[in-house]
């Protein structure tokens, strides 16, 4: 593949690389004592340039081969945004499944690429742009690139994977929903959460249509450091496992993996500029944007890293030894499951007659909405809030798909929806969000759910 040129790489890792490289001078590399020292890593440890490659493999591999999950019988589906992590996953890949290597890889791989251009607010130009270079990058790499948009998470039931080199922008309905349901988020905050959540059930529904049993994510340590401290702060605390560790069973049919894990993301570059590999970047977020917790964490956690080389790594191994006990989720074989958006754990009711924290902010939240002069009665302050309904037009809609047409169907307002939400989602979609934007996956759910609660409900009156 082509070389790289110094604009793919941060302006950050650039300089502390040259600055390591002058502090090396004839230091001899700490693994085979051989050759001149060219990589310094956690600045202390210094490798030669082939030592460095050979560990950066053996980590990989070492970390799908100590779980045992992946079988050769599977087709793994490897989540490509042609960033710096998904490169190196697809190359380190790609160099296991070389024949005269021991060991060999030997399942099926196939590449998708989720096109979110649309809330990035980029034009149709420069999406299919991007679009052609992962094609051609994938391509290159003798790999099978699919691509899907995700304004396709809005219209599950003509959900469909097409060959990324075919594949088109087009403004339909889809985008237009996407579109308005994306303006109606309150803050960045939410909108960075909801993108990465609904990536995820894009994903999900791509690797059942293309018959994949594993999906492969390229987050590494620094990402998920950041994850882990940007969870907490969401009111994520009981999805770090899921969300951050190297597997996620949440779904039923398929397991998401993260062999990246444990490469920090100065081993990603290092392993990129070492072998000559292009890959495409992210976009440079403007400095007016306003400010989300993931960029204020992430901003954070780097900084620290700077002067202190052991914060991402001290971080990383505290969040993957934290697991949520049986206790403290409701079981998602139960008629209210998990959440309906994230299909994390539902964390929002309390253990027996305890009150949560979540009942004390809400209350929090009531009082604060009093004025000085009102008066208290606390009966009435914790009776639930009157359901927000919807508006529907005088004209129906009974032959469409949309969104409209489903909540008036089955006749499901705000609190209906809330019941089934975590708390970080719940924050997502706050209580003057508009339903009608909402996507009809979760309004298929949350109906379903209350079907069988109100079955469950007449038969316990039955006998009773």
């Amino acid at each position: 593949m082509c070389s790289l040129i110094d604009g793919f790489y941060g302006e950050e890792f650039l300089h502390e690389q040259k600055s390591d490289i002058s502090n090396l001078n004839e230091l001899m590399c700490q693994k085979c004592s051989v050759e001149k020292a060219e990589v310094r890593l956690r600045r202390k440890d210094n490798y030669c340039n082939g030592c460095f490659l050979i560990s950066a493999t053996h980590k990989f591999r070492a970390t799908l081969g100590k779980s045992k999950i992946v079988r050769p019988s599977d087709t793994i589906l490897v989540g490509h945004n042609g960033g710096a992590g998904s490169t190196a996953l697809l190359n380190l890949i790609k160099g296991g499944m070389h024949e005269s290597v021991h060991k060999r890889l030997v399942f099926g791989v196939k590449v998708l690429y989720i096109d979110d251009g649309l809330i990035k607010g980029q034009s149709t130009e420069e999406r299919e742009t991007k679009m052609r270079k992962i094609h051609e990058q994938v391509e290159a790499l003798g790999f099978q690139a699919y691509g899907v948009s995700l304004s396709d998470a809005m219209d599950f039931d003509n959900f469909s994977v097409s060959c990324l080199k075919s594949m088109t922008c087009s403004n339909d309905e889809k985008d237009k929903r996407l579109s308005e349901m994306w303006n109606g988020l309150v803050d960045e905050t939410s909108k960075k959460d909801f993108q990465q959540k609904l990536r995820n059930k894009v994903m999900m529904m791509a690797a059942k249509s293309l018959k994949c049993q594993k999906i492969f994510l390229a987050n590494d340590s620094t990402s998920l450091a950041i994850k882990i401290l940007s969870n907490v702060s969401l009111g994520r605390g009981a999805q770090l496992s899921s969300d951050c560790g190297f597997i996620d069973n949440r779904y039923a049919d398929v397991v998401i993996l993260r062999p990246m894990r444990d490469f920090s993301r100065r081993e990603l570059y290092y392993y990129l500029k070492i072998c000559n590999y292009s890959f495409i970047g992210e976009e440079k977020l403007k400095d007016n944007l306003p400010f989300s917790i993931q960029k204020l964490t992430g901003k954070f956690v780097t900084n620290l890293e700077d002067q202190f080389s052991g914060t991402v790594s001290t971080i990383f191994r505290t969040g993957e030894k934290i697991v949520v006990g049986k206790g403290n989720c409701k079981d998602n074989t139960s008629i209210e499951g998990d959440c309906v958006f994230c299909n994390g754990c539902l964390d929002t009711t309390a253990l027996g007659d305890c009150t949560s924290s979540i009942d004390a902010t809400n209350f929090s939240k009531i009082v604060s909405l009093r004025s000085s002069d009102a008066e208290w009665n606390l009966e009435k302050l914790m009776e639930k809030p009157r359901d927000s309904t919807v508006d529907m037009p005088e004209h129906g809609c009974e032959d469409c798909t949309c969104g409209r047409s489903r909540l008036e169907k089955n006749n499901i307002k705000y609190e209906d929806v809330r019941q089934f939400l975590c708390y970080a989602c719940q924050s997502i979609f706050h209580g003057n969000f508009d339903l009608k934007t909402l996507p009809p996956f979760m309004i298929n759910s949350v109906s379903e759910r209350l079907r069988l609660k109100n079955i469950a409900a007449e038969i316990q009156d039955f006998l009773l």
